[in-house]
């Protein structure tokens, strides 16, 4: 109490020029203290005549405080012994944590009314700040960490037949893969598992109506949805007997977006015939959207019966379903309840072994394990080669983070010299500088907050534009992101650590302060020395941030630019290419072979042009064939013995 009646002494000595509009500053400090308290005694259920009046037995009429200034100022001019203060009660009980949060909101929400550009520009910087973050979190959650969206994903496991030397991701991918014959001893001898299904990736012809597209999708065994916990949304899945003969089961499958988009969502679809790959195929179900296919990101249009697969794209004199040492299938598993991965892997390893010792010849040097299967994206040395990649992404949005911070913090270092006078009247009032710290970092974490509610709908913008984006890789490709709970609780733990990194330096350096200047309202002078080295060190921060990301930027784009001038070693002017993939509409060798002939003289005898030829991949094209038969020219295949396959 003395050091309160020795600061206002000083302020209300004679001659002060602001003695009347500190005057009225306390008036309505304490009019302030007294209506939120008295709102929230009424909010606890107290009458609002009780409430009024304990709110002023405990700050005090602030007419009477103002009063008992003058007679400070007037004591102390006469040299009188200075009196008691009658406005302040000897002890008070402390506020309850709850009440001192909402008082502090609302005197925080009050500030940025008052000071509606500064509040505008703060929220807008860390509104794109934590909105890049946000976004690039997303995408990042959703290739490398999201769980698949089927039920109990947890118990799912993929299976790999490696080579016990690793030979580099490439190998990784393909050992992914397993032949159809290894599927179906795994199937019969690995008891760890409520079921297993075998699928593979197919493209096709699809005609409808008179049109004819290119569709992506899977050829699938028939406990395929079963093991994946995924039922029809209209008609019905493949029955048990539809993996066996080939020439009988022409019937499939399609995705939600087909049966809405192709189909026009007509009941009546189900169960007419359509042409994939040139053959009437007969539509059975319907998959709902909330599952786009196995191989993510890729999207899967169609799922038709594994038997088909020979017939729907031919690979080779022999059938994929026959080859042991062939790679075309990935497998996916169920855990049957009571079991571990552990269990799995040990299971399927001890099965690899003894078909090592069975078929040397194509498993050699080969082994078998399990993963589970929300571990797996592509393949475990492609995943970890990915991890780095989004490290430097999440850097990079990190750093325009941290510029957004800076550019905010000095802001508030900026205000806070503005508001000196404010902060010393608290102080002076009796408010403690710890009270002080934590009204100011509500007052920043209250920013952050509205610019992180503004940043989840920047996220979500962003996040629908990159959804609709079509890379040119030649399949559909789209990403499961969303404005999920993990998505929002990651922009709340972000914004909650931005208001407080941006805002406790600023709050501890403004709480430290001068009084008499403070109170005197010498802004000027408050200013200076060592808030004015942190706001010149929070400028130089944010130029070296912004110039590191604008050099990186720029090398960026010249690599493009220098990419784009390689020389290829083939010309490229000039020439057009087309594909036409015969065998996805149904044509044979023999139809191929006379189509291609009859095209090359037609197209040759058009003007302009100079030359035509026909391959089966063009130079530089990203297609990459899994195995491959190699026939020798005049040497016959004894009867069970396979042809080679290359990779």
């Amino acid at each position: 109490m003395v050091a309160v009646r020795e600061l206002l002494r000083r302020v209300l000595r004679p001659g002060t020029s602001s003695r009347r509009c500190i005057e009225r500053e306390i008036r309505e400090e304490i009019q302030t203290h007294i209506d939120l308290r008295t709102a929230d005694s009424v909010a606890a259920g107290m009458s609002p005549a009780a409430a009024r009046r304990d709110a002023e037995q405990r700050f005090g009429d602030p007419e009477r405080i103002v009063r008992s200034g003058r007679a400070i100022r007037s004591a102390a001019s006469s040299g009188a012994p200075l009196g008691t203060f009658p406005f302040r009660p000897s002890q008070s009980p402390r506020p309850e944590l709850m009440r001192d949060l909402i008082h502090d909101l609302k005197l925080a929400a009050r500030g940025l009314i008052h000071n509606p550009g500064f509040a505008a520009v703060a929220i807008l910087s860390l509104a794109l700040g934590i909105g890049f973050n946000t976004t690039m979190f997303a995408v990042i959650d959703a290739v490398l960490f999201k769980p698949i969206p089927v039920a109990d994903s947890g118990s799912l496991v993929r299976l790999r037949k490696v080579s016990t030397v690793d030979r580099g991701p490439l190998d990784d991918i393909i050992g992914m893969m397993m032949s159809y014959p290894d599927y179906l001893d795994i199937r019969d001898q690995a008891e760890v598992f409520s079921g297993i299904a075998a699928y593979r990736n197919e493209m096709t012809g699809f005609n409808n109506r008179g049109s004819a597209e290119f569709l992506f999708g899977e050829s699938v065994t028939a406990n395929y949805f079963d093991v994946l916990g995924i039922r029809p949304l209209v008609g019905r899945s493949f029955a048990p007997d539809e993996d066996d003969d080939p020439g009988g089961n022409f019937v499939f499958m399609v995705a939600e977006a087909v049966w809405h988009g192709h189909l026009g969502s007509e009941p009546e679809a189900i169960g007419k015939e359509y042409l994939l790959g040139g053959r009437p195929f007969t539509l059975i179900g319907v998959v709902p959207q909330s599952y786009s296919g196995a191989t993510a990101p890729i999207v899967s249009a169609f799922y038709v019966p594994i038997s088909v697969t020979d017939l729907l794209t031919p690979g080779g004199k022999t059938s994929r379903l026959e080859r042991r040492g062939g790679r075309n299938f990935y497998t996916v598993a169920r855990l049957r309840d009571g079991a571990t991965i552990e269990q799995a892997n040990a299971r399927v390893a001890a099965i690899g072994r003894a078909l090592a010792a069975e078929y040397p010849e194509s498993h050699e040097g080969i082994e078998l394990s399990a993963l589970p299967a929300n571990d797996v994206r592509i393949a475990p040395s492609v995943d970890r080669m990915m991890m780095p990649v989004a490290g430097v992404l999440m850097a990079v949005v990190g750093l325009i983070l941290l510029i957004a911070c800076a550019n905010v913090a000095n802001m508030m270092l900026a205000r806070a010299s503005t508001r000196s006078q404010e902060i010393g009247i608290r102080l002076a009032l009796g408010a403690g500088r710890g009270r002080l710290v934590r009204l100011l970092l509500t007052e920043s974490v209250l920013i952050s907050a509205i610019g992180g509610a503004l940043a989840v709908l920047l996220a979500y913008v962003t996040l629908r534009l990159l959804s609709a984006v079509q890379p040119p890789v030649g399949v559909p490709i789209a990403l499961d992101i969303e404005v999920d709970p993990r998505v929002f609780a990651f922009t709340a733990v972000v914004a909650l650590l931005t208001g407080i990194v941006f805002g406790l330096v600023p709050a501890l350096r403004s709480t430290r302060t001068d009084l008499t200047l403070a109170l005197k309202g010498d802004d000027a002078r408050v200013g200076t020395g060592s808030s004015q080295r942190l706001r010149g060190a929070l400028v130089v921060v944010q130029v070296a941030v912004s110039l590191v990301l604008l050099v990186g930027a720029g090398l960026l784009i010249r690599s493009l630019a220098n990419a784009s001038r390689i020389d290829p070693g083939i010309a490229t002017e000039s020439i057009v290419g087309m594909n036409l993939a015969l065998m996805f509409q149904g044509y044979d060798a023999q139809q191929a072979a006379v189509f291609h002939e009859e095209a090359l003289e037609r197209m040759a005898a058009l003007p302009g042009i100079d030359a035509v030829a026909f391959a089966e991949r063009l130079p530089l094209e990203s297609t990459i064939m899994i195995t491959r038969e190699v026939w020798v020219e005049n040497r016959q295949i004894e009867p069970g013995e396979e042809a080679p396959n290359i990779m």
